[in-house]
């Protein structure tokens, strides 16, 4: 928001850009991304025991899940330069994973 929906994610942008013309960027992308699915991962472990969150879903799975959803927002948001896109994608995970704030 800050920066004007100008940029994105640099991960992203460059998977997007380079996944397909260097095998070198695709194999350092996705340890990237696999590293950030599994930090999710074991918070999503942790709050699934402390009965924080729904625990009828593998965390991998979920995981990857807010990793998409995350990166989606991002690039929605980035196209239409408004944050509606993002939140809505927030908001999406807050239901599907049964997020109470209070």
């Amino acid at each position: 928001r800050r920066r004007g929906f100008v940029g994105g994610c640099p991960f992203g942008n460059l998977a997007l850009e380079m996944a397909d013309s260097d095998l070198r960027y695709t194999e350092s992308l996705t340890r990237a991304f696999d590293a950030w699915v599994t930090r999710i991962q074991d918070v999503v472990v942790e709050a699934q025991q402390a009965n924080e969150i729904r625990n009828d879903l593998p965390p991998a799975k979920l995981a990857r899940l807010v990793v998409a959803a995350l990166e989606g927002g991002i690039m929605m948001s980035r196209l239409t330069k408004d944050e509606e896109p993002m939140s809505a994608c927030i908001g999406s995970l807050r239901e599907m994973l049964v997020i109470d704030d209070e």
